[in-house]
C-alpha cells in the first residue's frame, strides 16, 4: 500500500477510523488503535519464526454493530465513552484525521500515546 498510494483511509466495520498520508498512517503516534493493531500485525521478513500478532477479539456482526466506537470491544485503550458515543473524525492542520475518543482527547491535551 505504501508504494502505491499517497493518502490512505482505514475503515473498521464500515466506518472511517483514520485518513492521512502514507507517512502519517505509518509513523504518526497519534493513530487509531485499530491502525496500530494492523501495523503490529504485519509480519517482519527479518524476524525468525512466526511473528504475526493477531488482533484480539472478533470483528462485529454487521447486523449487530456495537454502540459508540465499533472497535471498542477489541480496543486495549477503550474507555466507557467509547462504548456509548460514536467518536467524531477529528483532523489536524495537515488533514490527518482520526476517529477515536482517546486519541482526540490526547491531541487536545497536547500529548501523544
Amino acid at each position: 500500500m505504501a508504494e502505491l498510494a499517497d493518502r490512505v483511509a482505514v475503515m473498521y466495520a464500515g466506518r472511517l477510523v483514520e485518513a492521512g498520508t502514507v507517512d502519517e498512517i505509518f509513523t504518526d503516534p497519534r493513530r487509531h488503535p485499530y491502525v496500530s493493531a494492523l501495523i503490529s500485525a504485519i509480519p517482519s521478513v527479518l524476524a525468525r519464526g512466526p511473528d504475526v500478532r493477531p488482533i484480539a477479539g472478533q470483528v462485529p456482526n454487521p447486523a449487530e454493530l456495537p454502540r459508540g466506537c465499533r472497535f471498542a470491544p477489541r480496543c486495549p485503550l477503550a474507555m466507557p465513552i467509547c462504548r456509548e458515543a460514536k467518536p467524531p473524525l477529528v483532523a489536524d492542520r495537515s488533514g490527518h484525521a482520526v476517529a477515536c475518543h482517546v486519541v482526540n482527547e490526547n491531541l487536545l491535551e497536547g500529548t501523544t500515546r
